[in-house]
């Protein structure tokens, strides 16, 4: 039970943010998908992508580069966690209905 209330706050905090993405990356010229899954992915990404590329050497602008990558390499990878943790969410969900429907 417990596990279906975490489950239900975490799938809450992703659709707000997914709203959220959705209407920074709505344009004119149409929606922006790519920009969509690396926002999207972010979040999830960041805490997964345990070593950042180090800067080292570089001057303020090669470290705001750096940087630039590591953000666009963390929401890359976030993206992939965030559709595994979407399917499990709602695997958990349907294993839940199966046991109210056919207890055991």
């Amino acid at each position: 039970m417990i596990k279906i209330i975490t489950n239900t706050i975490q799938l809450g905090i992703i659709v707000v943010w997914g709203i959220t993405c959705y209407y920074i990356c709505r344009s004119e010229d149409g929606f922006q998908y790519f920009i969509y899954w690396i926002i999207m992915g972010f979040p999830f990404g960041f805490q997964k992508l345990r070593m950042l590329l180090i800067q080292k050497g570089f001057g303020i602008a090669g470290e705001i580069g750096v940087f630039a990558l590591d953000a666009i390499v963390a929401g890359l990878i976030g993206g992939i966690f965030l559709v595994k943790k979407i399917v499990v969410i709602m695997a958990d969900y349907i294993k839940a209905i199966g046991k109210i429907i056919r207890p055991t």
